[in-house]
């Protein structure tokens, strides 16, 4: 890899980098598990080295996702079941800490419950991100 020349451009600077194909490869593959830009991920791995050497942490930069309000509603409409969910564990844990074994009874059916909030939420939020 090498730098060839840099120009302005716009808000920023364009800079001319030679890459071998795998380099590219290499690449595109990080940005596309990333969901970032080419231009992204280099300045990412830039980010990385120089806090390396400072001894930071950098996090890459993540794209900016819309969600649609149908979406937003139906994953907190979900996220409160599964906060009910959560109270009612926390109750059958204080009954069965309080000597009533008998609380763990009902356990089974929390769990299945449970799951197909989580089920639900899967299929709210697939093909987000």
């Amino acid at each position: 890899m090498s730098a060839q020349h840099d120009q302005t451009a716009g808000s920023g600077v364009v800079v001319s980098t030679r890459f071998s194909a795998p380099e590219v490869a290499q690449l595109d593959r990080v940005a596309s598990r990333r969901d970032l830009s080419r231009s992204a991920v280099i300045r990412a791995g830039v980010d990385l080295l120089d806090a390396t050497d400072d001894r930071r942490r950098v996090e890459p930069e993540q794209p900016t996702r819309i969600v649609d309000q149908g979406t937003r509603d139906a994953v907190l409409t979900v996220t409160m079941e599964i906060r009910r969910i959560g109270n009612n564990v926390n109750q059958m844990a204080r009954r069965v800490n309080g000597g009533h074994a008998g609380a763990l009874h009902g356990l089974t059916g929390v769990v299945a419950e449970l799951h197909g909030q989580a089920a639900r939420l899967a299929d709210i939020t697939d093909g987000i991100g």
